[in-house]
């Protein structure tokens, strides 16, 4: 599986944000979308490290296009999951990231077209110091790249990325070896790396692929000592909260932009909801960027710094569009779950 593009009638498809072969439209009984999966490492994952020749070789993960012509139109979206909730991120402790990162104009059109695609400024500044670069190892599938944010959480210890950057659907396998380098760019670890302790997924996505809930909070153990909270701050976190009225912040490392290897952000507003949506779980949302693999998982931050999605998914016809989950009240029990464990 390459995240160099798919080759459809001659002409380079981009490539897409969930695994190949994952159907969008899967179907589950209401009550599967509500249960929690936990995945904890164990020793036979092996040494958790990155080296030279797995850099090398790893693939971004693909974000699976497909076809729209033919497809059922959209059901209607179910009701509000409860109020809107935010929560705050934190700034990093002293003497690690920078404090702040300086803002930048961004989109202001609504729409999948008005958006802005650019290399972030300084990865190293807070909220950007957040972002970073995920290498894993899934049998079957070979070495990967995803991206993925830190979180606030209790044990200062969680990130969120995609589901389908933790596992393979169905009877597939879960990654083996997981590591976390906040800030990555061209080779350097400004802030060094993490290793994962346990992944935490809905069901919804670990057994049937359901794309409404294709999001992942995974627990990462401390690095010499520190939490990865501490050393590089944390987004906030927002759910339930009215998709249209939001400018997103989306950030990732995909291979069409220096080959995964610098950290890249799409600005956008509100393009639209999922139009080809199937119950059950909440309607994705879709803003105008053109990240294409190794950005899967990446976080989309509304304002305040909050994670409001992660990059997700898109369709072989609409270029420029990425689609993420939206985030509920079933999505910061996730965050909730994986920031009680204790991390050693």
């Amino acid at each position: 599986m390459s995240g160099r593009g798919i080759e459809v009638g001659g002409s380079v498809v981009r490539a897409a944000l969930i695994a190949a072969g994952v159907a969008l439209a899967l179907l589950l009984p209401a009550s599967a979308t509500a249960k929690i999966v936990t995945h904890e490492r164990d020793r036979g994952d092996g040494p958790q490290r990155v080296t030279a020749a797995q850099i090398e070789r790893a693939e971004p993960r693909d974000v699976l296009r497909l076809p729209s012509a033919g497809a059922a139109a959209a059901q209607a979206a179910p009701a509000p999951d409860g109020p809107p909730r935010y929560i705050d991120g934190r700034p990093p402790a002293a003497g690690t990231a920078a404090l702040s990162a300086a803002a930048r104009p961004g989109a202001t059109a609504s729409g999948f077209r008005n958006f802005t695609s650019r290399k972030v400024a300084d990865q190293t500044a807070y909220p950007n110091s957040t972002n970073g670069k995920v290498f894993g190892k899934i049998p079957g599938l070979g070495s990967y790249t995803c991206s993925a944010s830190v979180v606030h959480a209790k044990n200062r210890s969680v990130l969120f990325t995609a589901g389908h950057c933790v596992k393979e659907p169905g009877r597939g396998g879960w990654t083996k070896k997981l590591v976390f380098i906040p800030s990555y760019d061209r080779g350097s670890r400004p802030f060094g790396r993490w290793t994962w302790d346990a992944i935490f997924l809905k069901r919804a996505w670990a057994k049937r692929g359901n794309p409404n809930f294709d999001y992942a909070a995974i627990t990462m153990r401390r690095s010499k000592g520190r939490t990865v909270e501490r050393t590089v701050g944390s987004l906030g976190f927002a759910f339930n909260v009215p998709s249209r009225r939001q400018t997103y912040r989306a950030v990732g490392y995909p291979f069409n932009k220096f080959d995964t290897e610098v950290m890249w952000e799409c600005i956008s507003t509100y393009g639209g909801g999922d139009p080809f949506y199937r119950k059950p779980g909440p309607r994705p949302v879709g803003i105008g960027c053109d990240m294409l693999g190794g950005a899967s998982g990446g976080g989309w931050a509304i304002a305040e710094n909050r994670l409001a999605s992660v990059t997700s998914f898109g369709f072989i016809d609409r270029p420029d569009q990425l689609y993420g989950p939206r985030l509920t009240r079933k999505a910061n029990k996730l965050r909730l779950r994986a920031g009680r464990r204790k991390v050693g």
